[in-house]
């Protein structure tokens, strides 16, 4: 259907021409894929980051040079932060695939958020799963790191509580002279033939 479409587009004499602004993919591919390197890393940066991409086509020279660096680091970062989820899951791969591919033709025009509408619902989701894995790292190991916490803690009181539940719940066997302890605790020493009173 794109295909066709894109067909009868450029058939019906549509597209832009001589334009510094607007650059048609269909009439000059070559100078559109040069405008895609420039702008498509912008376009990305707006989407995850700060200062939106439109303020990318009023600054200077070096301010465009240095927010396209910062954009390229960006994108190094989020493709090493996002490869373990894209890994396990294929909805992951699919909404990366989903969010590259709509930057391609918002690369035709300067950079600008209103472009990354269709970019955005990839990135959405990609946030979610991004979130959702820092989330179960931190359970797990906060998981793994309390009980050894709480043991620590807990240890002295439970020793003097063990101690004293010893002394308290030691009793005589009706058919003998030792003594015994609730089956839950640990074993006693003797005690007199008479019932211990706590």
């Amino acid at each position: 259907m794109g295909i066709l479409w894109f067909a009868a587009h450029n058939l019906s004499g549509f597209g832009a021409h001589g334009s510094a602004m607007y650059v048609d993919p269909g009439a000059d591919p070559l100078r559109f894929l040069g405008v895609l390197v420039e702008r498509g890393p912008i376009l990305l940066w707006g989407q995850w980051a700060w200062p939106p991409a439109h303020l990318h086509f009023l600054l200077s020279a070096g301010g465009q040079r240095a927010l396209w660096w910062m954009a390229i680091a960006l994108a190094v970062f989020l493709f090493a932060a996002l490869l373990p989820i894209q890994r396990r899951h294929a909805q992951a791969r699919f909404l990366a695939l989903g969010m590259v591919l709509a930057l391609v033709p918002a690369a035709t025009t300067f950079p600008s958020g209103r472009l990354l509408l269709f970019a955005g619902v990839g990135a959405g989701g990609l946030l979610a799963l991004l979130l959702a894995r820092l989330l179960t790292i931190v359970r797990d190991r906060t998981a793994q790191a309390l009980p050894r916490r709480l043991y620590s803690a807990s240890w002295p009181s439970s020793t003097w509580l063990g101690q004293r539940s010893r002394s308290r719940h030691c009793w005589e066997r009706s058919s003998g002279s030792s003594a015994a302890c609730a089956p839950w605790l640990p074993a006693c020493p003797a005690t007199p033939r008479s019932r211990i009173r706590t």
